[in-house]
C-alpha cells in the first residue's frame, strides 16, 4: 500500500495512491499490475475518494467513488497520472480474484493491517464485522476510528473506509470552558513546518456546545490546514465540521456536542502567521451570535436552528454579501455576515452626515479618484470636522473646494497623518475629491459635516479626548474645552467665542484639540501616560521620552490598563469615532504580519535617563502586571519604525514606598497554582500549571505569565517537494479560432466552462469570468487565488471587460483582505494594467461579485510575474558606513561606525519589499555616548553628542585599560568646554587615584598625559548653564621604562 506502482499476486488485497489521505505529489506517474491464474478474472472496487485517477480502459477522475470494475483477462493494470496543477487526497481500492471467470461471492474482507504508531482492535473480517483503531499517546489519529466489512455490488466484500494513519503530535493542549483564547505556535510569527498540533475544547457544562471565532487566521493556502471537528475523537473523518486553509474563514463555527477538536497540519515548506481563536460555551442547537456589520443593521434576534437573520446597511452604504442567512441544523450559519462599504462617489443633502474614505478604517485601495458633493440649503454654510486622517504622503491626498465647479476656490489639500483643522465653506456647496496612487495606502479618513446659518458659528462638536462646556453657537456665545487625563491641548485655547470678523460670523480661534503628548516630565504623585495618538494608532518614526520623578526616598510603580472592554458608541458616535470601534488593548505595539517584524518598543529604565539600567523592553501585546523603580526616577523611551503601527499603550504610575523586608505578592498564574505564601526577603515561591490529561509538558514561569513547553522533536532530513502547480484554467485558449479543449489530469475542460474561482499557480496564466465569452450567470461570488514565484509581483492585463456598472464588480487584493482591495473594477471601460504583490508576497486574489439581475460578457484577464524594483538607497549614518551595495529584495547592508562612536539601531538591515521598497529597520545612528569602558590599546574618546554640543547635567565616566606593563598616553585633538564644566583625569582604575589634571575651557589642547599604570580613569561633568562642543581625545598604549639606578 501507499507505494508508487508494483506487481501484486494473491486472491485479494489493497492498492492506494502514494501518501493517501495526504496531498499526492504533482507531475507523477505510477503503474500497478495485478496478476491472476490463467482463466481467472479480477474485480476492482474503490472504498475512498478517487481524485484525478485514470484506470486501464476507463478514465476515472473527480471525487465520486467509481462503480466496481471486472477485467476481461487474468491481469489488470492501473495507471495513475498527475499533472502539475492541483493535488488531492488520492484513492484507495481493493481487488479480488474471480476463479474461472466467475464472480466469486466473498464473505471476508482482506486484513486491513495496523497503522504505524498505532494498534488495531478486532480480528473478525467477516461481513458486518467492525474493527477499531487507536494511536499511541503522542500521536493523533487521522481518518476513520472504526471501519466495517460490508457487501459491495452483491458479490464483493470491502471495508467501509481506508485504514487510518497516526501522525506524531507536536503541539496543542486540552482546553476547558466556559471561555478562553488560544493561538497557533509562535503566533503572530510564522508557525513551524511539519507541525501536527491538536487542541481539544471541553465545555464545563455538558449541556452546552462550543463556539469559536477567529480573531486572526492565515495559513499557507492549499498546503497547511486547520481541521475542526465535533467531539473528542481527534481525526475521526465522520466528525469533521470544516477544513480551513488560506485566510478566508467563517465568522463562527459551532460544535454539535460539548466538545470540539482542532488539528493543525503544516507541510514541509514555508508557513504563515497562523491564527488566534476565541472560544466559549453557548446553548445547544444554536449557531451563536454572528454580530452586526459595521455601518449595518440586523433584523432578527434568534440564533437557534431554523432562525433567519436579515441585514441591510445604513443610509449611504452599499451591502456586499448575503442579505439573509439562516441557522442550519448542523449549528452553522449558511453564510458569513455581509459587509457595508462606503461608495466612492455620492451627493449629500442632509443637514449633517459623515464622509468616509473607501473601506475606512481598514485602509482604502489603490488607483482611486472619488468625488463627494455636500449640498446645503441656499444661504447656509458647511463645516467639516476631521475625526481621523491617515493618507500616504505625498502621493494620496484629499482636496476640498468651496463650490461644485472644477475651478472653485481650494480651501485645502491634505495628505499624511496629521489631522486637519476644521474647515468652513463660504457657499452652500463643498466638493471633496480624494485621489490615491497605484501603491501603498493608509487608514483613510473620517469626516463629519454640519450645515449652519449665517448668524451662527458651526457646531464645533465635542473634541476627541475632551469635555465641552456650552451648547449655544449663536453670535456672542462661547464654549470651553477641558482635556481628559493624560491628554494636553495641542491646538486652540481653553475658550472660544462666536464673533463677527470681517463680515463673517466665526469662532475666535481654532477648535481646541486634545492629544496624547510624545514625552514629558511628570512630578505628580499619580498620573497617566498614553502613547501618542491614543486611543487610535500611534504614528511612525517616533522617539518619545518620559521622565517620572517622585519624592526622594520613594519609588515609582507603573501598571498597564488591563481593561479590554469593547467600546459601544451610539450610532452617531459609531460614525464619528469608528476608528476606535474595536477592542482597546492596554498594550499593543509593532506588527505581526507575514512580511513584518516587530520594531516598535517601549523601554523602561530604572533611573532618570537612557543610560540607567534597563528594567524591561516591551513590544507586541504581552506586558508584566506591574514594574517598580529602585529609586525616585523612572525613564521611558517609546520608539517606532517607519512601517505598520498599532493601538499603543495606556499606563498608570504612582509614587509608592516599598517594603524593604518583603516582596510584593506576585499573584497566581492563570490556569496554574502557586506554592508558598511567605514573601519575606530570601523566601521562594514556586508555580505549576493545571495538569492536562495525557500531557507531559513542563511548566515555566516568567514575568509575562505561565507558559508550557515540551521537549523538541528530533529533526528529520526530508525531500521537499516543489509547488509549481498550474490551474486547468491556465490551459484555456482564449481566441475564437482556438475553440478546442485541453486535457489536464485527463479531465476535459471547454472554453465555455470557465471556472468560478480556484487556485492558480505559475509564472503566467489566464482568468475568465464564468461562461466567457457568453453572459456570466447572476448571483456569483467567485474567488481566484494566484501565486507566482517567491519574491515576484503579479501583473494583470485586461483583454476584455464588460460588467453591469455599479452592480457587478471585480475586486483585486494582494493581502487576502477584500475589505481593503487594491482595485474595485466595474462597468465596461477596459482597465489599464495593474500590478499586485508589491510587497514581495508573490500572491494576489480576485473576487467577482454579480447581483441577481442583468449580466454581460464578463472579463478575460491574463497575468504574469515580474521582477520587483529594489529598495531605495538608505544612505549612510553620520560618522558611519555600510558594507554592501545591492538594494534588491533579500539583500542586506551591514553598518559600522567611526572610532569613538557606538552604533545605535540595527547592525544589519534587509530589503523586505514594498510599494516603494522598505527596509527591515530604520537607518541606524552613530552616537557619541556619555562615558565608555575601553580595553583596546589605541582608541578615541568623545564627549556626548560630539561634534555637536553636549547637553546639561552630564556625569560621564571613561575607563581605559590596556595590557599589563604598559602605560597610557592621552592627548586632545579637539577640546572646548563651557565655563563651569570640567574633565578630571585620574592615574588609576578609579577616582581614588592621583589626579593627573582637571581641565576646562581649552586647557587640555596643549597637554600630553601619561599614566603610571595600565589604567586611566576620567570623569566629565557639565552644569545647568551653557554647553560647548566638547572633546575628542586620542589615546594609545605606551611601554613604561624604569629609571636607571647608579
Amino acid at each position: 500500500e501507499d507505494t508508487c506502482g508494483g506487481t501484486f499476486r494473491g486472491t485479494s488485497g489493497s492498492i492506494s495512491s502514494p501518501d493517501f489521505q495526504k496531498d499526492y505529489q504533482s507531475s507523477g506517474e505510477c503503474t500497478w499490475t495485478i496478476l491472476a491464474d490463467p482463466g481467472d478474472t479480477i474485480s476492482l472496487f474503490h472504498v475512498s475518494d478517487c481524485n484525478q485517477t485514470p484506470f486501464s480502459d476507463s478514465e476515472l477522475s473527480g471525487i465520486n467513488v467509481p462503480v466496481p470494475i471486472v477485467s476481461n483477462k487474468n491481469w489488470l493494470r492501473l495507471h495513475f497520472i498527475t499533472d502539475n496543477s492541483h493535488r488531492h487526497k488520492g484513492f484507495s481500492a481493493q481487488y479480488q480474484v474471480n476463479e474461472g471467470m466467475v464472480k466469486q461471492v466473498s464473505n471476508f474482507c482482506p486484513d486491513p493491517g495496523e497503522p504505524e504508531n498505532g494498534k488495531r482492535i478486532g480480528t473478525d473480517y467477516s461481513i458486518g464485522a467492525t474493527v477499531h483503531f487507536i494511536c499511541d499517546g503522542d500521536h493523533v489519529l487521522q481518518g476513520s476510528k472504526s471501519i466495517t466489512c460490508q457487501r459491495v455490488a452483491e458479490v464483493f466484500a470491502a471495508w467501509s473506509d481506508h485504514r487510518p494513519v497516526c501522525r506524531v503530535k507536536t503541539c496543542g493542549m486540552n482546553l476547558f470552558g466556559p471561555s478562553g483564547t488560544f493561538m497557533s505556535p509562535n503566533f503572530p510569527i510564522q508557525y513551524e513546518s511539519n507541525s501536527q498540533c491538536v487542541w481539544i475544547i471541553t465545555a464545563s457544562n455538558p449541556n452546552k456546545v462550543i463556539q469559536i471565532n477567529f480573531e486572526e487566521f492565515d495559513l499557507e493556502l492549499g498546503y497547511d490546514t486547520l481541521t475542526v471537528g465535533d467531539g473528542g475523537e481527534v481525526g475521526d473523518s465522520k466528525t469533521i465540521i470544516q477544513v480551513l486553509t488560506g485566510s478566508f474563514v467563517p465568522d463562527l463555527i459551532v460544535s454539535m456536542t460539548h466538545q470540539m477538536w482542532l488539528h493543525l497540519q503544516s507541510d514541509e515548506s514555508v508557513g504563515s502567521i497562523g491564527f488566534k481563536i476565541n472560544y466559549k460555551e453557548i446553548d445547544k442547537e444554536s449557531c451563536g451570535d454572528p454580530g452586526i456589520p459595521l455601518y449595518g443593521l440586523r433584523e432578527g434576534h434568534g440564533f437557534s436552528n431554523g432562525d433567519v437573520l436579515r441585514f441591510e446597511c445604513q443610509f449611504g452604504f452599499e451591502l456586499i454579501g448575503e442579505r439573509m442567512i439562516s441557522c442550519q441544523n448542523n449549528n452553522q450559519w449558511s453564510a458569513n455576515i455581509p459587509m457595508c462599504i462606503f461608495p466612492c462617489m455620492s451627493n449629500f443633502t442632509a443637514a449633517m452626515g459623515t464622509v468616509l474614505s473607501p473601506d475606512y478604517p481598514e485602509g482604502y485601495g489603490n488607483n482611486l479618484n472619488c468625488v463627494w458633493l455636500i449640498i446645503a440649503e441656499p444661504g447656509s454654510r458647511i463645516n467639516l470636522a476631521f475625526n481621523d486622517f491617515d493618507l500616504e504622503p505625498p502621493y494620496d491626498f484629499l482636496t476640498v473646494r468651496d463650490g461644485e465647479l472644477a475651478d472653485a476656490v481650494v480651501l485645502g489639500r491634505f495628505s499624511g497623518a496629521e489631522v486637519p483643522s476644521h474647515l468652513t465653506s463660504n457657499s452652500n456647496i463643498l466638493q471633496l475629491e480624494f485621489q490615491a496612487d497605484h501603491s501603498m495606502s493608509g487608514r483613510g479618513f473620517n469626516i463629519t459635516y454640519s450645515t449652519f446659518g449665517h448668524n451662527e458659528c458651526p457646531d464645533p462638536g465635542v473634541p476627541m479626548n475632551a469635555r465641552r462646556f456650552g451648547n449655544n453657537f449663536q453670535l456672542g456665545s462661547s464654549i470651553s474645552v477641558v482635556c481628559e487625563e493624560g491628554f494636553i491641548k495641542t491646538q486652540g485655547s481653553d475658550t472660544i467665542v462666536c464673533e463677527l470678523e470681517a463680515g463673517k460670523v466665526m469662532w475666535s480661534g481654532l477648535i481646541p484639540k486634545c492629544e496624547a503628548p510624545c514625552g514629558g516630565h511628570f512630578t505628580a504623585p499619580v498620573g497617566v501616560i498614553l502613547s501618542p495618538g491614543w486611543p487610535g494608532y500611534y504614528k511612525d518614526s517616533l522617539s518619545c521620552e518620559w521622565v517620572i520623578e517622585a519624592e526622594v526616598g520613594r519609588s515609582i510603580k507603573i501598571s498597564f490598563d488591563s481593561s479590554a472592554a469593547p467600546l459601544n458608541p451610539s450610532s452617531e458616535q459609531q460614525l464619528q469615532h469608528v476608528f476606535i470601534h474595536k477592542t482597546v488593548s492596554a498594550f499593543s505595539l509593532g506588527g505581526g504580519s507575514r512580511t513584518e517584524l516587530n520594531y516598535d518598543f517601549l523601554e523602561v529604565h530604572d533611573g532618570p535617563n537612557l543610560l540607567s539600567p534597563l528594567i524591561a523592553s516591551l513590544n507586541g501585546t504581552q506586558v508584566p502586571q506591574f514594574l517598580f523603580s529602585s529609586g525616585n526616577f523612572l525613564y521611558l523611551l517609546f520608539t517606532t519604525d517607519n512601517s505598520r503601527s498599532n493601538s499603543g499603550f495606556k499606563l498608570f504610575y504612582e509614587s509608592v514606598t516599598l517594603d524593604n523586608h518583603s516582596c510584593l505578592d506576585p499573584g497566581v498564574p492563570v490556569n496554574g497554582v502557586r506554592y508558598g505564601q511567605d514573601l519575606a526577603i530570601g523566601s521562594v515561591v514556586s508555580f505549576g500549571c493545571f495538569n492536562d490529561s495525557k500531557d507531559s509538558k513542563e511548566c515555566h514561569w516568567s514575568p509575562f505569565g505561565m507558559t508550557k513547553t515540551s521537549k523538541p522533536e528530533q529533526s528529520h532530513c526530508q525531500l521537499v517537494a516543489t509547488h509549481d502547480f498550474l490551474s486547468p484554467s491556465e490551459f484555456l485558449k482564449v481566441t475564437a479560432e482556438q475553440l478546442q479543449t485541453v486535457n489536464s489530469d485527463l479531465v476535459l475542460f471547454s472554453l465555455s466552462a470557465a471556472l468560478c474561482g480556484g487556485d492558480v499557480r505559475g509564472p503566467e496564466g489566464i482568468i475568465l469570468s464564468p461562461g466567457f465569452p457568453e453572459l456570466y450567470p447572476n448571483s456569483l461570488n467567485c474567488t481566484w487565488t494566484l501565486e507566482v514565484s517567491h519574491g515576484k509581483g503579479v501583473q494583470f492585463h485586461f483583454h476584455a471587460f464588460h460588467l453591469e456598472d455599479h452592480h457587478d464588480y471585480l475586486l483585486l487584493t494582494e493581502n487576502s483582505s477584500f475589505a481593503r482591495p487594491l482595485a474595485r473594477l466595474t462597468g465596461s471601460q477596459r482597465p489599464s494594467a495593474l500590478n499586485a504583490g508589491l510587497y514581495g508576497n508573490f500572491r494576489a486574489q480576485l473576487r467577482f461579485i454579480s447581483d441577481f439581475s442583468i449580466s454581460f460578457q464578463g472579463f478575460n484577464i491574463s497575468f504574469s510575474e515580474y521582477d520587483l524594483e529594489p529598495c531605495e538607497d538608505p544612505g549612510m549614518p553620520q560618522f558611519g558606513r555600510h558594507s554592501g551595495g545591492r538594494f534588491g529584495i533579500g539583500d542586506s547592508l551591514v553598518f559600522s561606525c567611526e572610532r569613538g562612536y557606538r552604533l545605535q539601531g540595527a547592525r544589519e538591515i534587509s530589503c523586505l519589499g514594498g510599494g516603494r521598497r522598505v527596509w527591515s529597520a530604520p537607518l541606524p545612528r552613530c552616537v557619541a555616548e556619555c562615558g565608555a569602558t575601553v580595553l583596546k590599546n589605541t582608541g578615541v574618546l568623545l564627549s556626548p553628542n560630539f561634534p555637536q554640543n553636549y547637553e546639561n547635567n552630564h556625569e560621564c565616566i571613561y575607563n581605559i585599560q590596556v595590557q599589563p606593563g604598559n602605560g597610557i598616553n592621552i592627548t586632545a585633538s579637539r577640546f572646548h568646554l563651557a565655563q563651569g564644566d570640567v574633565l578630571k583625569v585620574y592615574d588609576g582604575m578609579d577616582n581614588s587615584a592621583d589626579v593627573l589634571g582637571a581641565f576646562s575651557g581649552s586647557s587640555m589642547l596643549s597637554q600630553s598625559l601619561t599614566s603610571t599604570s595600565n589604567h586611566l580613569w576620567m570623569e566629565f561633568y557639565s552644569d545647568q548653564e551653557e554647553t560647548a562642543e566638547g572633546f575628542k581625545l586620542l589615546y594609545n598604549s605606551k611601554l613604561r621604562f624604569c629609571s636607571p639606578i647608579f
